[in-house]
């Protein structure tokens, strides 16, 4: 969540509120823990992600 908050230019609350809204709709999955988690696109909305991109 840092380096993405540092990328982004966003405050580091901004980045986690979002992140956790995305887990908790299934959007996005949380590998690991601590510093070191790895967030990655859910199998879900990989299945529909051509979909997604052409709406």
């Amino acid at each position: 969540m840092n380096e993405l908050a540092k990328q982004l230019d966003l405050d580091f609350k901004t980045v986690k509120y979002h992140l956790d809204i995305l887990r908790e709709h299934g959007m996005v999955e949380k590998i690991g823990n601590g510093y070191g988690a790895v967030y990655v696109i859910s199998k879900i909305l990989q299945k529909y992600w051509n979909y997604l991109e052409q709406c």
